[in-house]
C-alpha cells in the first residue's frame, strides 16, 4: 500500500473510532399518541443515530417512565436513561421498543452478551421487525463481529419497506466491510447508501468514507 494512502486510512479509522460512523437505531416513543410519527437523526453516546418515534405503548405509566428515559438519553446520560427504560420494561415486558433501546444502551456499555439477549427476545416477539436487525447488527459490529453483523443487516434489508432506511442498512454494511479492510465491497455499499440517504450529516460521513475508499481501491 502506498504510504500516503496508509496515512489516509489511519486517519479515517481514527475518525471512525471518534465519531462512530456506523448507525445505531434507537427506537423511542413520545407520550402524545395522536401526533404523527417522524424520524430524526441524533447523536447518542457518540453514535450517529436514526431515531424513529413509534407508538408501541399501552400503559400510561410505562410511557411516562420511557419519556423520562428518553430525556436522559438526549442528554447522553445513559445510566439514568437505562434506569427508567428498565422500569418501563417491567410494566411492558413484551415491548420491542423498550427492548431495542436497552439493547442499544448495553452495547454502548460494551455489555454485548446482555445486548444480544434483548435483541433476541425482541426478534422472538416480532421476527420481521427490521429495526431490531439494524440495532442488533450495530451491537455486533461494535464488538468486532463484523461478518455476523453483515449477515444480520442483510436479513433486515430484505424486510425493510422504507426506502430511506435501506440507505442506512447499506451504510452500516459499508462501514463493516471497511473495518474488515474489504475496500471494494465497502465502496459498493457506500455508493448505494449515498444514492439513498438524505440526511446532511450522514451524507457528510458517507462522502468522507467515499474519499478514503477511492484512494484505497485505485
Amino acid at each position: 500500500m502506498n504510504p500516503q494512502y496508509r496515512v489516509k486510512l489511519t486517519n479515517h479509522k481514527n475518525t471512525l473510532r471518534k465519531n462512530v460512523l456506523f448507525l445505531l437505531i434507537i427506537i423511542l416513543t413520545i407520550c402524545c399518541k395522536n401526533e404523527k410519527p417522524k424520524n430524526l437523526i441524533n447523536r447518542v453516546g457518540g453514535d450517529a443515530s436514526l431515531v424513529e418515534i413509534s407508538y408501541e405503548f399501552r400503559d400510561s405509566t410505562a410511557i411516562s417512565k420511557y419519556d423520562i428515559g428518553f430525556n436522559y438519553l438526549r442528554k447522553e446520560n445513559l445510566e439514568m436513561a437505562k434506569k427508567y427504560f428498565l422500569e418501563s420494561l417491567k410494566i411492558e415486558p413484551q415491548n420491542i421498543t423498550i427492548l431495542n433501546v436497552i439493547g442499544s444502551i448495553e452495547a454502548n456499555f460494551k455489555n454485548f452478551e446482555k445486548s444480544y439477549e434483548y435483541y433476541e427476545k425482541s426478534l422472538r416477539i416480532k421476527p420481521r421487525y427490521s429495526n431490531t436487525y439494524m440495532s442488533y447488527g450495530v451491537a455486533l459490529n461494535k464488538s468486532t463481529e463484523q461478518l455476523i453483523a453483515i449477515e444480520i443487516w442483510r436479513k433486515g434489508l430484505e424486510l425493510e419497506l422504507n426506502y430511506e432506511k435501506t440507505g442506512y442498512f447499506n451504510y452500516n454494511i459499508a462501514n463493516a466491510y471497511y473495518k474488515l479492510d474489504e475496500f471494494k465491497k465497502s465502496k459498493k455499499y457506500n455508493d448505494i447508501a449515498l444514492g439513498i440517504v438524505s440526511d446532511k450529516e450522514v451524507i457528510k460521513d458517507l462522502m468522507e468514507l467515499k474519499n478514503a475508499l477511492e484512494k484505497l481501491t485505485e
